[in-house]
């Protein structure tokens, strides 16, 4: 929290209404976020559907607090954003609207950007399952009046598509619509957050910045969506295969005993995934924890919970210790190079293709963390990756390999079965 000061904090009024002023010192710049549903069936729950009705009981307190705000920043000339999840963000955008419209001769400022997130839009689309979602919604028609603009150019909507299958632009009609797969279709903000954290922390390595550069926003989304995707295929390909044997062990082991005792837990993707990056990267301590009863034969590691996502990502970062992502032309450029794969210099990568991988450890400086002298402490002498780094692939083996990636991430035309 160094980074940011707190400028101006409004707390839980009697509607539910609650926004805090920022200042960012490293950007040099003020963000406003804008709380938003907290639980159901409360005074929240009931302001959502007041939404859906047409009707605002914060309209009074927002204002009184962009005024507040506005006598802060008045004569400072810094660029402001606004933010908000769910209810938080449909605030956000009345704020830009009533900056820009409806109250501009009293506040003497405007956002320069709103960014929403799992939010009802002013526009009318529908609602992403706040507390109802009927078919058609007009919202805040009273508020706005005869007044209308095109605010859209300043407002980015972000989406949890929770399922691969829903496109958000699709889903909520927004053309400005992003997408964020986290793979859990929740309206909590949490894996959201967890989400946009780990995004952000990936394109700080200059060698997944540079695979998106040259993209739009919703192309560079798309792209580390591709990315969260893959992960999901590789844990369900790789991990919840073995889960499902040793639920199977476990009810052999326990008989009826097995009615008392805590089965194998469901392993969640990104946190599996994470684990296994805290392992490879050796930073475990503080971080992974015992969940529940571990009958897992290969994956025997405990895991890490979603609320310590984000602490693990700060930590690593600050020890310039990377994900470095492998897509399609990755595969591509290994797979006719043997002698690159064979050099126990890069032995990460030969591990990552062998354990079918779409990502490797690395530093800020592109050393991989994973050498000839440190895979035992991470795999053990019996893992299939410590068995690799002795092997001498030839390009017909190379290539078999590359090409199951390739079909299993990359929609490649080789048919796998995974055995």
């Amino acid at each position: 929290m160094q980074r940011y000061e707190v400028q101006f904090h409004q707390p839980n009024t009697t509607s539910g209404f609650s926004a805090t002023l920022f200042y960012d010192k490293q950007k040099d710049e003020f963000i406003v976020g804008f709380r938003g549903t907290e639980g159901f069936w409360n005074i929240d729950t009931m302001q959502d559907i007041t939404l859906s009705l047409n009707g605002n009981i914060q309209s009074s307190f927002l204002l009184e607090f962009l005024e507040q705000v506005n006598k802060i920043i008045k004569n400072k000339h810094k660029r402001i954003i606004f933010v908000g999840h769910s209810l938080g963000g449909y605030l956000a955008q009345m704020a830009l609207i009533y900056c820009d419209i409806k109250y501009k001769d009293k506040l003497s400022f405007s956002p320069n950007e709103v960014y929403t997130f799992n939010s009802p839009s002013v526009y009318g689309w529908n609602f992403p399952n706040i507390a109802i979602n009927p078919n058609t919604i007009k919202i805040m028609q009273d508020l706005l009046g005869k007044y209308t603009i095109d605010v859209s150019e300043k407002i980015t909507h972000i989406y949890d598509n929770g399922k691969i299958e829903i496109i958000a632009s699709a889903q909520y009609g927004a053309s400005n619509a992003l997408g964020i797969y986290t793979g859990k279709n929740d309206h909590s903000i949490k894996p959201l957050v967890n989400t946009l954290y780990f995004y952000s922390y990936l394109l700080e390595l200059d060698a997944n910045y540079n695979k998106v550069k040259d993209k739009s926003l919703s192309e560079c989304i798309e792209y580390l969506n591709h990315f969260m995707k893959n992960i999901q295929i590789y844990t369900e390909t790789f991990v919840l295969k073995n889960n499902a044997i040793n639920n199977k062990n476990f009810a052999l082991k326990n008989g009826p005993l097995g009615l008392f005792r805590g089965s194998p837990e469901k392993i969640n993707h990104f946190e599996y995934f994470l684990s296994l990056i805290a392992t490879i990267m050796q930073e475990t301590n503080g971080i992974l924890e015992e969940l529940g009863d571990n009958y897992y034969a290969s994956y025997k590691a405990p895991t890490i919970s979603q609320t310590k996502i984000i602490d693990f990502i700060l930590k690593v970062q600050k020890k310039e210790k990377y994900i470095l992502i492998l897509d399609k032309n990755d595969f591509n450029k290994y797979r006719k190079d043997c002698s690159f794969i064979n050099n126990q210099e890069n032995l990460a990568h030969k591990i990552a293709i062998g354990e079918f991988r779409i990502f490797i450890v690395v530093y800020k400086d592109m050393k991989c963390l994973e050498n000839i002298n440190n895979i035992t402490k991470i795999y053990g002498y019996n893992s299939k990756s410590y068995k690799i780094k002795d092997q001498i692939w030839d390009e017909q083996y190379l290539g078999g390999v590359c090409k199951i990636s390739q079909a299993l991430y990359f929609n490649g035309k080789a048919k796998i079965g995974i055995i």
